[in-house]
């Protein structure tokens, strides 16, 4: 496997006996990993955990992704049409959505929440984008806003100019990640494959 900055790992193949998240469990769940990746990531993190449950095993189920109340929810979930609502392509295992951007061009973004800041590789989105800054754990970084559209809605995205050319064999031009989840929820359905997201308090809706 390789990462996005490029570097290769080999991949190791091993088999949990019984996994169990939110009360459904699953018996003989076959995964892979790179030697020592779940430890170095938990440093990284200054977290420790054993498991990362990606979106290969998400991706049949429906479920809600809280960043309100810091949770997820395997539940049925009904996609109103009038929401923000966004088609996904799980065909690689990732969970990637077709955007518009506000003048209607076609966005492919990656969702990753192990990804601190929003990316969009502007070689691959060769467009001018207004220059903004974003503030993520007292940290301030240069941003790109990239507004997003659904209907009449508008959502901005604070996103780090970014190499994430490894990402190209997917079609996607950047990732959507944690300083942009904050504040929404996302809930997914598998059966339709779309994402509805939407806001509470400080709205960015325009």
């Amino acid at each position: 496997m390789s990462d996005i900055n490029g570097n290769q790992y080999a991949l190791e193949k091993g088999t949990i006996k019984e996994l169990k998240v939110d009360g459904k469990i699953e018996n003989d769940v076959t995964f892979f990993s790179a030697n020592n990746e779940i430890d170095a990531v938990s440093k990284e993190v200054g977290t420790d955990f054993q498991v990362v449950v990606g979106f290969g095993y998400f991706k049949q189920k429906d479920f809600k992704l809280d960043f309100i109340d810091n949770s997820i929810e395997f539940t049925d979930t009904k996609i109103d049409e009038t929401d923000f609502i966004v088609p996904v392509n799980n065909n690689y295992g990732y969970l990637i959505s077709n955007f518009k951007s506000s003048s209607n061009r076609n966005v492919n973004l990656l969702f990753d929440t192990g990804m601190p800041i929003s990316k969009i590789d502007l070689n691959l989105f060769p467009f001018d984008l207004k220059d903004s800054t974003v503030k993520f754990q007292r940290t301030e970084f240069q941003s790109k806003n990239l507004d997003i559209k659904s209907r009449n809605q508008t959502i901005t995205l604070n996103m780090e100019n970014n190499d994430i050319s490894e990402l190209e064999p997917l079609g996607v031009v950047g990732v959507y990640g944690v300083n942009d989840m904050i504040g929404k929820v996302f809930y997914y359905n598998s059966k339709e494959k779309k994402i509805n997201i939407k806001t509470t308090g400080n709205t960015v809706y325009k």
